[in-house]
């Protein structure tokens, strides 16, 4: 299977999503379920430079560990362990090297971090999906927006490769795109219990 080629798969003028994805963002296209978020340990992959969902979801109970590959200071995996405490809200690193131990998180998120975090390369999918899978509890939930008609293949031959740790789901979301004809999915990993 060929690359893709960035410039015939995803919308250019999305700008707006990439600084300030909201918590009404976050429940719109992801589907979410605060409630029972409360007390699970929560991953936000690709924040955003303000990391707004992490601080509104933090004053409705839910504590949220921002994944943000703009921040200097890289945590190792090995020191960083989640505890009780969460010490840390934000935290270095990028979806393909998540500085976390295996089993860690009951949710991660993903909203507009796909389409620009990532090179587009069977590779880095690999590495994407794999740590998604790594890095979530038994019975833990991923979800990721939007992934495009494009994406898919590549993301599909991954997760099958997986298919004996987890479900997954393509969720078709109706929406206006910012680029017309371009069809959008949200896409639901769950992690199996052994």
């Amino acid at each position: 299977m060929e690359e893709v080629n960035p410039k015939q798969v995803r919308p250019k003028k999305i700008e707006y999503f990439l600084t300030d994805r909201d918590l009404d963002s976050y429940k719109e296209f992801l589907d979410l379920d605060l409630d029972d978020m409360r007390g699970r340990a929560v991953l936000d992959i690709g924040s955003g430079e303000r990391e707004s969902f992490s601080k509104q979801a933090a004053d409705m109970g839910v504590k949220v560990i921002s994944l943000n590959p703009s921040l200097k200071n890289q945590a190792s995996r090995s020191i960083l362990q989640l505890d009780k405490s969460w010490t840390k809200r934000s935290v270095a690193g990028k979806a393909q090297e998540m500085p976390f131990g295996s089993d860690i998180f009951d949710y991660e998120l993903a909203l507009y971090s796909l389409p620009f975090y990532l090179s587009y390369s069977r590779e880095e999918y690999r590495k994407f999906i794999s740590e998604i899978v790594r890095t979530l509890k038994p019975g833990g939930k991923a979800k990721i927006y939007p992934v495009y008609n494009a994406d898919k293949p590549l993301m599909i031959e991954e997760l099958k490769k997986l298919s004996e740790k987890i479900d997954y789901e393509f969720q078709y979301v109706n929406r206006k795109s910012p680029e017309k004809d371009m069809d959008s999915y949200r896409l639901v990993i769950t992690k199996k219990v052994n």
